[in-house]
């Protein structure tokens, strides 16, 4: 049920922090919280498709939270003009009403985004090109992946000119491409998370020469095949490694792949066979976590802890499994 918050609003002019996350406002925002312009943090929960444009007269504002209930919340370019904003959250996906001149302006001292909406166009990149210091970014690429190529290559997502960006997470609801893609992301990335994008495994070799990544989470379907190899050299900084609902079946490593890994992380791989042996001689690696898989992953991993142990004296190095059916481990 959607509340009257006007008395709250009417009650304290000077307030800086205000989170009405647990109020439903409904479809439309009050008009007097434009008068609001002290406050730095806005949480706000919403039936609403869209922002008024006239969000941006709150124009000391830092940290921006919607809880849309809606399934796609529209943001007005106006949010352009909001210098000081330095995380804008929306937990529905956010799109916007672009313009021309949009591209005047930029969000500078924007840190996090989460989730804008992309499409295959210009239109996306001029949106991320307006936020040059953005961190973290959470978003959604839906749409054919035809666009920006060169060749018979699809460049898209473009992210590379985002210098600063450190996290990463992406879900895909394109239509796969019958053209090669090629990732194109900054280098100074650490945190990377894909999900949904369908590509061939040989479209990871951008991934794995990425200097500074650190934690990888491959979720349901990122990548699709039955055979993943991975070549020497691959991710030389790689601590952590997800691989969470994917189709893989054969998995093989080079001797000098993952040389820093730390933790290990497979679950509902129900089709992979065993963990490459090349992970029982990796000195860094402490954990090896096996969530609902097959019974012949679950065993290396308990061959591993114990050559780990055994012959490494590497009593700190930890296994944990959970199978698919303790109840049937006696007919496997």
């Amino acid at each position: 049920m959607a509340r009257d918050i006007s008395f709250i609003i009417n009650r304290f002019k000077l307030v800086k922090v205000l989170n009405l996350e647990s109020i439903d406002i409904g479809d439309t925002f009050p008009n007097e919280l434009k008068s609001l312009i002290h406050m730095r943090y806005f949480a706000v929960r919403t039936t609403a498709d869209s922002i008024p444009s006239s969000v941006s007269d709150l124009w000391n504002l830092e940290t921006f939270v919607v809880n849309g209930l809606h399934r796609v919340l529209k943001l007005p370019c106006s949010l352009f003009k909001m210098f000081k904003l330095r995380h804008v959250h929306v937990n529905s996906r956010a799109s916007f009403s672009l313009h021309d001149n949009m591209c005047e302006s930029q969000l500078v001292n924007l840190e996090t985004f989460s989730t804008p909406c992309l499409s295959p166009g210009e239109d996306a990149e001029k949106i991320l090109r307006s936020m040059p210091n953005l961190r973290k970014l959470r978003c959604i690429v839906e749409g054919l992946l035809g666009y920006s190529t060169k060749g018979s290559i699809v460049r898209f997502p473009r992210l590379d000119f985002l210098h600063q960006l450190e996290s990463l997470k992406l879900l895909s609801y394109s239509y796969p491409s019958k053209h090669p893609h090629e990732f194109n992301f900054p280098l100074n990335l650490r945190e990377l998370t894909l999900s949904n994008f369908r590509l061939p495994w040989t479209q990871i070799l951008t991934v794995g020469k990425l200097p500074n990544l650190e934690i990888l989470k491959l979720r349901f379907r990122a990548f699709e095949g039955a055979e993943w190899e991975v070549k020497d050299s691959d991710f030389p900084e790689l601590k952590y490694l997800k691989l969470d609902n994917l189709n893989i079946a054969e998995w093989s490593v080079m001797d000098d792949a993952f040389p820093k890994l730390e933790r290990l992380v497979l679950t509902k791989c129900k089709r992979l066979e065993k963990i490459p042996c090349h992970f029982e001689d990796v000195a860094s690696l402490e954990n090896i976590e096996v969530n609902w898989c097959s019974w012949s992953v679950a065993n290396s991993a308990q061959e591993f802890q114990t050559t780990q142990h055994e012959d490494m004296a590497n009593y700190a190095f930890r296994v944990t499994i959970q199978p698919p059916d303790w109840e049937t481990r006696s007919s496997h």
